[in-house]
C-alpha cells in the first residue's frame, strides 16, 4: 500500500468568537451556525503537490545551510579538530541530498581516494629508502675503491666526484639469465682501447680507479703515476710505456706514438 491509497483529510475548526458557539446551558451542545466541522479531504494529486513543496522548501534549506558550512571552511582558522568536525557536518548534508544511489556512489569515490592516497604515500616512502640504499651502496663501493693505499690517490674524494655520476646499481643474473634480487654497483667509464679510440665500458669500481691510475688524463689524482721522463710514461691507451725500449724494438711504433703523443717527450 502507498500513500495514495489513504484517505486524508484535515479538520478546521472556528474557534473565533470567544465562546460565542459554546452551549450557555452547559450541555456542550453548541448551535455552531458559523462553524463547519466536515473533514476535508485532498487528493493524491494534491498531496503530491503538498509533499514536493514541502520537500522543496526543505531541500532550499538545507542548500543554504550547506553553503554557509563551506564558507566557513573556506574563511574561518580552525584547528584540526574543529576542521574535522565541520567537515562532517559538510559531508553529512551533501549526501542528505543525495539519492540512494549518489550515496553509494560518493561513498565509493571516497575509498577510491583514500586508496589511491595511500598508494601514493606508500610508493613515496619506497622511493625514499630506494634512493637512500642506492646511494649508501654506490659512495661506499667509490670511497673502497678511492682508498687503495697501492695506487696512492691523493684524495679519495675527487675520485668519488669523478665517477658518481657514471655509476648505478646493476642487479646479478643466474647461469639461467634469471634476476637474483642482488645488485653489483658499476661505473661507464670512458677507456682507450689498444688503437688509441675512446671507448665507453662497464666495470668494477675497484677496476675503474686501477685502469684511471695509468691514465695521463687522471695522472693528477695519484701519487704513483710516472707522466714525463724516456724510461716511463703513460700512453693516452693507459699503459705505462718504456720510450727507450720501443725505440729500438719498433721504431715505427714509437714515432707514430710520439707523433700523436709528443707531451711524452717532455
Amino acid at each position: 500500500m502507498n500513500y495514495h491509497d489513504i484517505n486524508f483529510s484535515y479538520t478546521y475548526f472556528d474557534n473565533e468568537g470567544d465562546g460565542d458557539n459554546q452551549n450557555k446551558d452547559g450541555d456542550g451542545n453548541g448551535d455552531n451556525k458559523d462553524g463547519d466541522n466536515t473533514p476535508k479531504t485532498y487528493t493524491p494529486e494534491q498531496v503530491d503537490a503538498i509533499l514536493q513543496d514541502e520537500k522543496t522548501k526543505f531541500q532550499t534549506e538545507r542548500t543554504k545551510m550547506l553553503g554557509q558550512l563551506e564558507e566557513i571552511q573556506k574563511t574561518s582558522t580552525l584547528n584540526e579538530q574543529q576542521r574535522q568536525e565541520l567537515e562532517e557536518q559538510v559531508t553529512a548534508l551533501r549526501e542528505a541530498s543525495m539519492t540512494t544511489e549518489e550515496r553509494a556512489k560518493a561513498a565509493l569515490e571516497r575509498k577510491e581516494q583514500d586508496y589511491s592516497e595511500r598508494v601514493v604515500g606508500i610508493e613515496a616512502e619506497r622511493d625514499t629508502w630506494k634512493t637512500r640504499y642506492t646511494q649508501t651502496k654506490i659512495n661506499n663501493a667509490l670511497l673502497s675503491a678511492a682508498n687503495n693505499n697501492e695506487l696512492k690517490p691523493f684524495h679519495s674524494g675527487d675520485i668519488v666526484n669523478a665517477l658518481a655520476s657514471g655509476t648505478r646499481l646493476k642487479e646479478q643474473v643466474d647461469e639461467l639469465g634469471k634476476k637474483t634480487g642482488e645488485f653489483d654497483v658499476v661505473v661507464r667509464f670512458d677507456d682507450i682501447d689498444a688503437d688509441g679510440k675512446t671507448t665507453s665500458v662497464e666495470m668494477d669500481p675497484g677496476q675503474v680507479v686501477a685502469r684511471m691510475s695509468k691514465m695521463t688524463r687522471w695522472s693528477h689524482l695519484f701519487q704513483s703515476n710516472k707522466t714525463s721522463g724516456s724510461s716511463g710514461s703513460v700512453s693516452s691507451t693507459g699503459e705505462e710505456v718504456d720510450l727507450g725500449e720501443l725505440a729500438r724494438k719498433d721504431p715505427k711504433k714509437f714515432l707514430e706514438l710520439t707523433a700523436k703523443q709528443p707531451e711524452l717527450l717532455n
